[in-house]
């Protein structure tokens, strides 16, 4: 026979609010993250990338969550995937503000220019809790700059080519000048 009964009552009100209310950010983070035009990632304290936009996805033709981890690598050009693990692997050492140029590959296999940026986040002990970035195209704009660079050096190249025509034209003038002093 029984003696006694014990119950416990726990009110999981608060908690259920508190879940909702986290669910509710993070579906609103979401939809933020796939408005924008930029690639948006998070990653752990640890460097380890945890969520990539729709946007990332989309370009790249990966696979969901295959950028999870490292696997955001796959994406890199050759040429560049060292250097950006290094300037990564120096932002987790210090924990300084990550930036850098890098071209990322898109689903026709083809290359464009980004510029990464990744900020910690950290907690009231100056901890980081996570890090928050974009990548963001800049391919036109770097293409657009080649194309002045490659300008400027055509009209430098016209201008020594004018300066030396010019010269030239100098020099017959002399020697015209002293033609006609001789004759005269």
């Amino acid at each position: 026979q029984p003696v006694a009964v014990l119950e416990v009552d726990n009110d999981l009100t608060d908690l259920r609010k508190a879940e909702e209310a986290k669910r509710e950010i993070e579906d609103r983070f979401r939809i933020m993250a796939d408005t924008v035009p930029d690639i948006i990632f998070t990653n752990q304290p640890n460097g380890l990338s945890d969520f990539n936009n729709q946007r990332f996805y989309d370009y790249t033709g990966l696979t969901q969550g295959a950028a999870s981890g490292l696997g955001w690598a796959a994406a890199v050009h050759p040429d560049d995937l060292e250097r950006t693990r290094t300037r990564w692997r120096e932002s987790m050492r210090t924990g300084m503000p990550y930036e850098i140029e890098f071209r990322l590959r898109s689903k026709d296999g083809s290359y464009r220019w980004f510029v990464g940026r990744a900020r910690p986040i950290r907690d009231d002990d100056g901890r980081i809790m996570k890090w928050f970035g974009t990548c963001t195209d800049i391919h036109d704009l770097k293409q657009a700059g080649e194309e002045v660079r490659r300008l400027l050096r055509e009209a430098e190249a016209r201008e020594k080519e004018l300066r030396e025509k010019q010269s030239q034209l100098v020099q017959a003038a002399k020697l015209a000048s002293l033609g006609e002093l001789a004759s005269g």
